[in-house]
């Protein structure tokens, strides 16, 4: 009796394709080590020379690490980029994301393990203050959306001219004056700069406020709680209010900022303070480093979680930004660094599931990302895309709403470029999109996407092919004029590749597409799998060690099976492609639905009960010479 009827082809979101955190059985993990340690003794010492001895205790040393093996995350991982999983809080002191990595710096080798293993592609993370630090040159989606000025960039700052006020009191030199001072974090140091800030002489406030401003743009060990122990915002919010000395106010509003950095329980802090109607009023400032600065701690707020973003949300902050980029297209071009914190801050605010929008905030959003996607500059560019990622993963109204302005083409040809941190967004997007409904698919593929996603499936970034593979899944879920153009593509050779490759995570989305394919093709189709090697690419993920991937092989295998009229060809492949000993491996699994798939492939295609008769037969014979 067949069971691929029962699973119909599935559609996955973006934040469904996330590290799996299926265990392996036991009986995987031990075989695997035993085979590990029968390599390990098996290997024979050199002759002893004069130069052995370097050697000898080389091999002494990787004797040692027999337990060891490659990361778990090679063995098992789950539908999604990660990317770093999209769903950890959004911090980090200086950057979004991990340091890139050069090309030939991105695989690292493990003991014993016949494939290179390539570390996954970093999210967009954590910025630095005032500029952005410099984009990696691999990104996934951001695992951190909290920034924070380094010391460096401070001094930097303090000597650009600002808002054309003369340097007066807390200017450059007496920035230089006191840059080594108060270095140490006392408390009795703190808590003389908290009562500075509530002082009635300016001058003491501006100097307090310099002096917090620098402690907390250390990039390491900023003295955030020592802080907020000290009660730093009670006389810091009231100095982000004194709107005739902007000095002051940008000083006091960057400290803030870096408090905000911090972690969950110092962001609830600020946010408990009262800075949220404070900051969204700055947003309306006539200063633009104010309103710049306001913008950061807001976006460091909302990259904090669901909560803080709601909170920011609610505090109104979604028109204020759209007004600052919308004034500059009407009086004139705002400044670069203004309009990439303001495309930074809208990432983090459609970072988080359970979004809140009335349809006019949605619309006016949509309109907002339209100009930030094809403004003039790169980092603004891959920050609007991460916004329309994640916009599109939260549901099919955001998505209609992404494609009646028009945005496709535009994330289309992103994807096309050359820079893998633009495709990465952009790619993201499409497969959101793709996950639609079938008009959405359709809209995509009308767009040209099948023939850039071909391209994707060779690149050399491991987490793009996998992000391909994952998108046209999703294609493959729709309709069969849908899967007829993926058929049409000649993708269905480069999805066997990719599973021939033998990484997990690209193997688990590929098996997907080529399941979805045989679950919702017509008998043609699914022909052309078999013949492109559809059969032996499943027959290969039959042997990794997850079991929910290997459940979708078996489905695919079974529903290749109903479909194809030749059956007696098909089992012939997957006995030659070593699947009947997966198979009879299989139905012992410990895992119950593997199991019993297994067993009824085996069964069906395989007379499976003979072969029982005949292991029946061998043990009752070895019983009979024990007696």
């Amino acid at each position: 009796m067949s069971f691929g009827s029962l699973t119909p082809p599935v559609r996955r979101r973006g934040k469904d394709i996330k590290p799996s955190n299926n265990a392996m059985d036991m009986e995987s993990i031990r075989a695997r080590r035993a085979r590990l340690e029968e390599i390990i003794h098996s290997m024979r010492l050199p002759p002893l020379t004069q130069d052995s001895q370097s050697v000898h205790g080389s091999l002494s040393l990787l004797k040692g690490q027999e337990t060891r093996g490659p990361p778990s995350d090679w063995l098992s991982s789950r539908r999604g980029p990660s990317l770093s999983d999209p769903n950890t809080p959004l911090k980090s002191s200086t950057s979004r994301r991990p340091q890139p990595l050069t090309p030939d710096k991105g695989v690292q080798s493990y003991p014993f393990v016949s494939r290179p293993y390539a570390i996954p592609l970093p999210g967009i993370g954590q910025r630095s203050h005032l500029t952005p630090t410099p984009l990696p040159q691999r990104g996934t989606p951001p695992t951190s959306g909290k920034r924070r000025t380094s010391d460096d960039r401070a001094q930097i700052y303090d000597k650009r001219p600002m808002t054309g006020l003369p340097v007066e009191e807390g200017g450059s030199e007496a920035d230089d004056e006191e840059e080594d001072v108060d270095k140490k974090d006392s408390p009795e140091v703190l808590k003389n700069i908290v009562k500075g800030l509530g002082s009635h002489s300016s001058s003491r406030q501006m100097s307090c406020a310099i002096k917090a401003r620098k402690m907390l743009s250390r990039d390491s060990n900023p003295p955030i709680e020592a802080f907020l122990e000290a009660g730093i915002l009670n006389p810091l919010l009231p100095l982000m209010q004194e709107n005739d000395n902007p000095k002051l106010q940008f000083e006091a509003t960057w400290a803030l900022t870096n408090i905000a950095s911090g972690n969950s329980k110092q962001t609830a802090a600020v946010v408990e303070s009262g800075s949220i109607p404070i900051l969204v009023k700055l947003l309306e400032s006539s200063e633009g480093e104010v309103r710049e600065q306001a913008a950061w701690a807001l976006g460091n707020v909302a990259g904090d979680g669901p909560k803080s973003r709601d909170a920011v949300l609610l505090g109104g902050i979604l028109q204020p930004l759209v007004n600052i980029i919308e004034t500059g297209e009407k009086e004139g071009p705002t400044k670069v660094s203004t309009v990439r914190v303001v495309a930074w801050v809208f990432a983090n605010i459609f970072r988080n599931k359970n979004l809140a929008l009335t349809p006019e905030e949605l619309k006016e959003s949509i309109a907002t990302l339209k100009v930030l996607v094809n403004y003039p500059d790169e980092e603004v560019n891959v920050d609007a895309l991460w916004a329309l990622s994640y916009l599109s993963e939260q549901g099919d109204e955001e998505i209609e709403g992404v494609l009646r302005e028009d945005l496709l083409p535009v994330i289309v040809r992103h994807l096309g470029s050359d820079r893998s941190q633009m495709i990465v967004p952009a790619l993201r997007a499409t497969g959101n999109i793709v996950s639609g409904n079938d008009l959405q698919t359709e809209a995509a593929l009308a767009a040209g996407v099948l023939p850039l996603y071909k391209q994707l499936l060779r690149n050399t970034r491991r987490n793009i092919r996998k992000e391909t593979a994952w998108a046209l899944s999703n294609v493959t879920a729709g309709t069969k004029r849908q899967i007829q153009q993926v058929v049409d593509e000649d993708l269905l050779l480069d999805l066997v590749k990719v599973i021939k490759e033998g990484f997990l995570d690209v193997q688990k989305e590929a098996t997907w597409a080529l399941s979805n394919l045989t679950s919702g093709g017509t008998s043609s189709q699914i022909e052309a799998l078999v013949a492109a090697g559809g059969v032996e690419a499943l027959v290969t993920v039959l042997g990794v060690f997850e079991t929910s991937v290997v459940t979708v092989a078996l489905e695919g295998l079974d529903n290749i099976l109903a479909e194809c009229e030749n059956k007696q060809a098909i089992v012939q492949e997957i006995a030659e492609a070593g699947g009947k000993q997966k198979l009879e491996i299989l139905q012992r699994n410990t895992d119950e639905t593997v199991s019993s798939k297994a067993k009824a492939l085996l069964e069906m295609h395989f007379d499976n009960k003979r072969d029982n008769s005949d292991e029946s037969d061998i043990e009752s014979q070895g019983d009979a010479l024990v007696n």
